[in-house]
């Protein structure tokens, strides 16, 4: 652990300085400087290489980051996007182990066949392909050590937030860090109990009976604990290969807004939501319907937010301005310190440009744009409950951009 220590903190450190440093007047004092957009992609090259190289913990905590126009810079946002929760493969000789141990037995005493070649490798888990009483089914197994690994990394960024919070107490993309790692604190020790993620399954496929468009895997239990999930297998198409989807006879403007009501329906009705909808969890399969994959992430969101949502949701589409700042109050996105006519003369600025009749998509992806890029500096805040529904929506607006770049 002491040895981890030292590496992040090496590693870590002096990037923070520099970026609180520069971005200063007067070392660390003064107001804001006006920084160029070649400082801020040097320091994102910079940014993203490091967190890289730090491993899985702190990758898929940069993917949270990278979601929320809050924290960063839109450079800093795009460059750590790119990140990808894929690591090398553990070999089999360290995974066959786990997976007897789990199951009680011998791999070939319980399945029938088994590919030792994993079909996917995460951060997390590896998964791989087998049969079952003449079913083919996956088998997701916990990587060794991951705990172990995952709690020394916690704690160090939790070290290291606390120093850095001392000596810049207001600093607000700090603030916000802080409040993600409290929320990944909890969800990354739920992702890392495979038992808990098959009760998420058993949630989510009393939720899709409602909906009769989504399918998702039946676990079975009976081989499922801690380290091991085993579940039916499925064959769809990438939801983002809409070239297939087209040649399978579908639509993908229809699938995607049925992914949408999807989410919908879990953020404001049902109140549990999937939290990890990128491209790689979610298949369209041969009979049109939507196939949802890795259960890990899944938040259950208060009674209280899912009013506040819902206010916030229809106060928009009404345009009712009072309203929507009254719902952002609620919700704890707006400092209260911060002047409401302010807010309101902002908003209102913003709906007349948007509900004007002629103006393009084009140009509304170019408006977006420009507040995306002073987003960070404006006087919003990101309340734990909220982390993961905001990581979520932007996942699924990446999907709907993917096929229409001004998709709203």
């Amino acid at each position: 652990m002491i040895k981890r220590n030292f590496y992040i903190f090496f590693k870590a450190v002096p990037f923070i300085l520099y970026i609180l440093f520069t971005q200063k007047r007067f070392v660390i004092f003064g107001g804001r400087r006006a920084l160029s957009e070649k400082y801020h992609a040097r320091s994102a090259r910079w940014l993203t290489r490091i967190i890289a190289s730090l491993g899985p913990t702190f990758i898929k905590l940069a993917q949270v980051i990278s979601t929320r126009a809050d924290f960063l810079p839109t450079a800093y946002l795009e460059a750590l996007s790119t990140l990808q929760d894929e690591v090398p493969p553990v070999s089999f000789s360290k995974i066959k182990p786990i997976i007897e141990k789990g199951l009680g037995a011998k791999i070939s005493e319980v399945f029938e066949e088994f590919d030792e070649k994993p079909l996917a490798a995460a951060s997390v888990a590896q998964v791989y392909k087998a049969v079952y009483k003449g079913k083919e089914v996956i088998v997701k197994v916990l990587r060794p050590d991951i705990e172990k690994n995952v709690g020394i990394d916690i704690r160090t960024l939790r070290g290291v937030l606390n120093l850095l919070r001392t000596f810049f107490l207001q600093n607000k993309s700090l603030i916000s860090i802080a409040t993600v790692l409290r929320e990944f604190r909890i969800t990354i020790y739920e992702e890392m109990d495979l038992a808990h993620e098959a009760r998420n399954i058993k949630e989510f496929r009393k939720i899709a009976k409602e909906t009769g468009f989504i399918i998702v895997p039946k676990v079975y239990s009976e081989l499922t604990s801690k380290n091991i999930l085993v579940m039916d297998f499925h064959k769809g198409i990438k939801i983002t290969n809409f070239a297939k989807i087209k040649e399978a006879g579908f639509e993908p403007k229809k699938i995607i807004e049925k992914l949408i009501e999807f989410y919908i329906y879990q953020s404001l009705v049902s109140g549990v939501l999937h939290a990890d909808p990128h491209p790689g969890n979610i298949m369209v399969n041969a009979d049109g319907k939507i196939v949802m994959l890795d259960f890990g992430l899944v938040v259950h969101i208060s009674e209280d937010t899912k009013q506040n949502l819902i206010k916030a949701v229809l106060a928009g589409i009404s345009e009712d301005i009072s309203g929507i700042i009254d719902a952002y109050y609620a919700l704890g996105i707006i400092n209260k310190e911060v002047s409401r006519q302010r807010l309101e003369n902002m908003a209102g600025k913003l709906y007349k440009v948007l509900t004007q009749k002629d103006i393009s998509s084009k140009k509304i992806q170019q408006i977006i744009t420009e507040i995306m890029k002073s987003f960070y500096a404006f006087p919003f805040e990101l309340p734990q409950n909220l982390v993961y529904i905001f990581k979520t929506a932007a996942l699924l607006e990446g999907i709907g951009t993917a096929y229409n770049p001004s998709y709203n």
